[in-house]
């Protein structure tokens, strides 16, 4: 299986591994900027991709940003996207955080895909012990 991508601007940086182990590629930023807190931003990374054939791409968060307050929002690449990848980070830490250009700001997740049929029925049978329970009703 490969995932091939493209730079959009010649200065933008790789994708890669960490270690022949990592499941993400790390994706980094193509611009400088502030992150103010409460705040999100929508980050350049010149980088395009084109998933492998029954797959998609999942834009995970990094740890050691997550772990300092600094989220990804979201991140589905369809494997029909054809654009430029931007990651949408959030600040949920005290402190305004400041992105540069190169950091590894997300991971991408390449993951099987299913593509299912739709259909619209009337209602949905309640057919199992949860039923419209949710928001931690089977425990926390």
């Amino acid at each position: 299986m490969t995932l091939f991508f493209s730079r959009c601007y010649p200065s933008a940086s790789s994708i890669s591994k960490a270690t022949s182990g990592s499941v993400g590629f790390d994706i980094k930023s193509f611009e400088n900027l502030i992150l103010p807190v409460g705040k999100s931003a929508v980050i350049k990374t010149g980088i395009k991709v084109k998933p492998p054939e029954g797959t998609y791409v999942r834009v995970a968060s990094r740890s050691g940003l997550a772990s300092r307050g600094i989220v990804t929002q979201g991140g589905v690449i369809d494997p029909d996207y054809t654009g430029e990848i931007k990651i949408i980070l959030h600040n949920c830490s005290e402190h305004d955080y400041i992105i540069s250009k190169d950091m590894k700001i997300a991971q991408l997740i390449v993951e099987k895909a299913e593509f299912p049929d739709l259909i619209e029925v009337e209602y949905i049978v309640d057919s199992g012990e949860r039923g419209e329970k949710g928001f931690g009703s089977s425990g926390i």
